[in-house]
């Protein structure tokens, strides 16, 4: 016992020095070995407590986040470990109305706060609030493009022909229309989901406003673009004239049929002969009147017949 109470007794000065520089030695040890870091994020902030009927307006929705600790610490921080939002419970309606500047919370998950130098930037916001609305609106499906070439749009179905429309009082004073716009339609027609937006008199597109659904299924038919034109018609005969004589001219009256069918079909469409003209063993005019063969798909607008003159004269 005597050789202990010796030990500590003697020379404590040194026995205190040597103390100290443990500690220090190994407070810098652990520095190195665990340094302090500095880490910027940048998050939404999002608001709670907003009173039932009304729409938040907050200019500034995305904050800068500095957080200051050592390194093990820093390390295990993920981005969405991070909450930030602005508490409007206890601020009366008329002061969210007119504007209120709230400061910015925060919290990091399992990291405790004591521990770590947090800094966000902006600490305040500037947040407001305005009545919301709700009615219910037609939808106006419109075409981005013409039909393809040869069709012609027949008919639209839609799913859902009135919408809910909400959002502030402000905006909703402004809505005067809610569109959607039916991309390029090919020649087998369109099905599928179609956006729709708010839109204002002037056709500024309101982003503001709710609207549900938000999509709408639509449906769009086709036809076949019917077209008219004149057509040339060429006479068709068979047989020859009698010995000696010969095919001189032939006629065909009208020179024309006016025709219509299918857009597409009828331009490809470049002469209609007549029904067979026979001047076998002719000697003389023959005269004929005969319907004409028309292509598949195209009709006659004022008749087929056609009168075919075929003057026959003798050879010299």
């Amino acid at each position: 016992m005597n050789k202990l109470l010796k030990f500590v007794t003697d020379d404590p000065f040194y026995k205190l020095l040597a103390l100290v520089i443990a500690l220090a030695l190994w407070a810098y040890v652990s520095s190195n070995n665990n340094p302090k870091e500095e880490i910027i994020y940048t998050g939404s902030v999002e608001a709670v407590n907003i009173p039932s009927g009304y729409n938040l307006n907050m200019p500034v929705s995305q904050i800068s986040v500095t957080v200051k600790a050592p390194r093990s610490t820093i390390s295990g921080i993920r981005p969405d470990a991070i909450k930030l939002w602005v508490d409007l419970s206890g601020e009366s309606v008329d002061s969210l109305v007119r504007g209120k500047r709230l400061q910015v919370k925060y919290s990091i998950d399992n990291v405790n706060l004591k521990k770590v130098k947090v800094s966000v930037n902006p600490s305040w916001v500037e947040v407001s609030i305005n009545r919301m609305n709700s009615v219910y609106m037609p939808v106006n499906i419109l075409f981005s493009s013409a039909p393809p070439v040869g069709y012609i749009y027949r008919d639209k179905m839609v799913s859902d022909n009135t919408v809910s429309v909400s959002g502030s009082e402000k905006e909703m004073a402004l809505v005067s229309e809610i569109k959607g716009e039916v991309p390029a339609v090919g020649d087998k027609g369109f099905s599928g989901r179609v956006a729709l937006k708010a839109y204002s008199k002037n056709g500024e597109r309101l982003k503001n406003i709710v609207i549900s659904p938000s999509a709408v299924t639509v449906t769009v038919m086709l036809d076949e673009e019917i077209s008219r034109k004149y057509i040339a018609l060429e006479a068709d005969l068979t047989g020859v004239p009698a010995r000696g004589y010969r095919l001189k001219s032939v006629t065909v009256r009208p020179e024309r049929l006016l025709a219509e069918g299918p857009l597409l079909l009828i331009n490809d469409v470049k002469v209609i002969r007549t029904g067979t003209v026979d001047i076998g063993g002719a000697s003389r005019t023959v005269r004929s009147t005969v319907t004409c063969r028309m292509p598949s798909g195209i009709t006659p607008v004022n008749g087929a017949e056609a009168e075919v003159i075929c003057e026959i004269e003798k050879e010299k």
